[in-house]
């Protein structure tokens, strides 16, 4: 049996909960089909703070965990295609909600980064960029660079990618929609635009396979983590930029314009259904051998 795939989140401090695995990603569905990332006691992320003056690289996000749970700016979905005995189709995709387009571009025009620390050590070690232009998209698994990489000030990337997906691949993929669209809701209310700047958010929404980025952890980055586990719990964090050289963009779960560190939060787990309800079944099992014995 496959080990669940497990993901701790890099922000101010979501909280571990199941919420369920999907057995395909469909990554223009609505966000019932995603699970947020959460936050103790502060915005997911803050309005008009990004330092590169676009809109569609500025993150906004207005759930306060654990009083309300509403318009996360990141949310995330995993799977493994139904095939529990395969890691070979294992996937995870993101989405990262942002203010608006830029100006009349009908694409996303920016980068958007997810940042990961696979040993937990507080150092992103490997991100995941997205870009687009009015034709074509590319997502790319890079590496963090040998910096200290606990803050975009002490981040590098290096670049090219140590692998690429582009558009007309059967293995990653990319969306940039209006929330509206996505969500299937009626536009130009508080809840397609939660920045109240008139213009209306976007979901910008990809998905890699897990093993290319299990491949790269472990052999790939330029000081590889051999001893990476495909079970082990990774750390998240979100950036965009308006390049592909630096973070100059926005931070999620913090005031952008303030800067400061990557934020580190608690762990969310995320088992596969299979192995889930496998642990669910033995626990019960358990339960009613251990009440017979009682008997």
């Amino acid at each position: 049996m496959k080990n669940p795939l497990l993901l701790t989140v890099f922000a101010i401090a979501p909280v571990s909960t199941y919420l369920g695995a999907a057995i395909t990603i469909d990554i223009t569905g609505p966000s019932t089909e995603w699970s947020p990332v959460n936050y103790f006691n502060v915005q997911s992320d803050y309005f008009n703070d990004n330092q590169g003056g676009q809109n569609d690289i500025d993150i906004v996000g207005e759930a306060i965990y654990p009083s309300i749970t509403a318009n996360p700016a990141i949310q995330y979905q995993v799977s493994d295609a139904g095939t529990t005995s395969d890691t070979s189709d294992d996937e995870i995709a993101f989405r990262i909600r942002m203010g608006g387009p830029s100006g009349k571009k009908t694409h996303f025009s920016g980068y958007a980064w997810i940042g990961f620390d696979v040993d937990l050590s507080g150092s992103v070690d490997i991100f995941v960029g997205a870009t687009s232009d009015k034709d074509s998209w590319t997502v790319g698994i890079y590496d963090a660079g040998g910096g200290l990489n606990t803050s975009p000030g002490t981040t590098s990337l290096v670049v090219p990618a140590a692998q690429t997906y582009t558009t007309g691949s059967t293995v990653a993929s990319f969306d940039w929609a209006p929330v509206y669209v996505r969500e299937n809701i009626a536009p130009g209310t508080s809840a397609t635009d939660i920045d109240a700047e008139g213009d209306e958010d976007q979901f910008l929404s990809f998905s890699i396979p897990w093993q290319d980025f299990y491949n790269v952890v472990t052999t790939g980055l330029g000081t590889p983590i051999i001893d990476y586990e495909w079970a082990d719990p990774v750390g998240i964090v979100a950036a965009t930029s308006n390049s592909e050289r630096s973070l100059n963009g926005d931070l999620n779960g913090i005031d952008g314009n303030s800067g400061g560190d990557w934020l580190i939060g608690e762990p969310v787990a995320v088992p596969e259904p299979a192995a889930y309800a496998f642990w669910l079944g033995f626990l019960a099992l358990g339960f009613c051998l251990w009440h017979r014995c009682r008997r």
